[in-house]
C-alpha cells in the first residue's frame, strides 16, 4: 500500500514538473512573438556618377586650394556643394548602401574617392561598389561616336535585383536600356563651376550659366537630392522606392535649371538647420 501511495505521488510531481515546463515554454514563446521586430526590408542602393554630379573639373583658374578641392595628377576638381551632408546622410543610415560608377579610369576613381571625407573616413573605404570605366558595357568601338554612344552602364554590376537602387547621373544616355532608365535619378542640365554670381556676366560658353538664378540653381542640387531621398526612404514600403523617388523628384525643375516659388519654399524650410550658414541667404535671393 505504501509503494503504491509512493508511486502515485511520484507520477503526480512528475505531471506537475511537465505541466510547469509546458506553461514557462508557453510563456517565454508568447513573448518572443510579442517582442518580435518588424521584418526589415533589403538594403536600398544608392549609386552616384562623378564627374558633372558629385565634382567638377575646374579648367579656368577658379581658386584651386580648399577642403572641396581635389587633385589627381594634373586635374583639379571641385566637389560640389552638398555632397558631404548628402553622403554623410546616406552612410549614416544601415538601410543604405553607397556605391560609385563613373566613365573615369579605375585609379581616378579610387584616388577622387579617397580625397572624401566623410565619417572620419572616405567614400572609398565606406562605398559598396566602385564600378569604372573598365566596367562599362562597350556598345561600339567606332570612336567617331559620342562617349555615352559607345559606352552604357549597367546597374546590375551593382545589385541584380533593380527594385530598389537609384542611381544618380547628369547623363541619362548612360542608361543601359530603357528598362534601366526608370532607375536614374536624372539632374538633366548641368553647369561649369562659377564661384561668384558676378562672374557670371563675364562668361559665355555653352555650358555657362546664363542667370545667376540658373547658376543658384545648379549649385544646390545636390541638397535637392538629399531632400528627395531622404522623404523617399523615410516614407518607404516594400519596393516602391524608386517609383517614391520620382514622384518626390518632380518637385524640382531639373530640367529648366530653374526654381519655381513653389519648389523652393519648402526646402528653404528644411534648409534652416543647416551648418552652411549662407544658404538660406543664397535662396531667398531668388525672390
Amino acid at each position: 500500500m505504501l509503494k503504491l501511495f509512493m508511486f502515485s505521488s511520484f507520477n503526480d510531481d512528475n505531471r506537475a514538473v511537465k505541466l510547469y515546463l509546458f506553461i514557462l515554454i508557453f510563456m517565454v514563446a508568447s513573448c518572443a512573438s510579442n517582442s518580435r521586430v518588424p521584418a526589415q526590408l533589403d538594403p536600398v542602393d544608392i549609386v552616384f556618377d562623378l564627374d558633372w554630379t558629385l565634382i567638377k573639373q575646374l579648367k579656368r583658374g577658379e581658386n584651386l586650394e580648399g577642403e572641396n578641392i581635389i587633385h589627381y595628377q594634373d586635374e583639379v576638381y571641385r566637389l560640389n556643394d552638398g555632397a558631404i551632408e548628402l553622403l554623410e546622410y546616406l552612410s549614416s543610415r544601415p538601410d543604405v548602401r553607397i556605391s560609385y560608377y563613373s566613365g573615369g579610369q579605375s585609379a581616378r576613381n579610387i584616388e577622387v574617392l579617397k580625397q572624401i571625407n566623410i565619417l572620419k573616413s572616405n567614400a572609398y573605404i565606406l562605398a559598396y561598389k566602385v564600378l569604372s570605366r573598365e566596367d562599362l558595357e562597350v556598345i561600339s568601338t567606332d570612336e567617331s561616336l559620342a562617349f555615352t554612344d559607345r559606352f552604357k552602364k549597367n546597374l546590375k554590376l551593382v545589385n541584380s535585383d533593380l527594385s530598389s537602387l537609384v542611381h544618380i547621373d547628369d547623363d541619362i544616355r548612360f542608361a543601359s536600356n530603357e528598362t534601366q532608365s526608370r532607375n536614374f535619378l536624372w539632374l538633366q542640365s548641368v553647369l561649369y563651376h562659377i564661384e561668384q554670381p558676378d562672374q557670371v556676366a563675364m562668361t559665355k560658353g555653352p555650358f555657362d550659366p546664363k542667370t545667376k538664378h540658373a547658376r543658384l540653381f545648379d549649385k544646390k542640387k545636390l541638397f535637392m537630392v538629399k531632400d528627395i531621398l531622404q522623404k523617399s526612404l523615410e516614407s518607404r514600403k516594400s519596393n516602391d522606392f524608386v517609383d517614391s523617388v520620382h514622384k518626390h523628384s518632380r518637385q524640382w525643375n531639373f530640367k529648366a535649371n530653374k526654381f519655381e516659388a513653389a519648389q523652393a519654399r519648402p526646402f528653404l524650410k528644411e534648409l534652416r538647420g543647416s551648418s552652411c550658414q549662407d544658404l538660406i541667404f543664397n535662396f531667398l535671393v531668388v525672390f
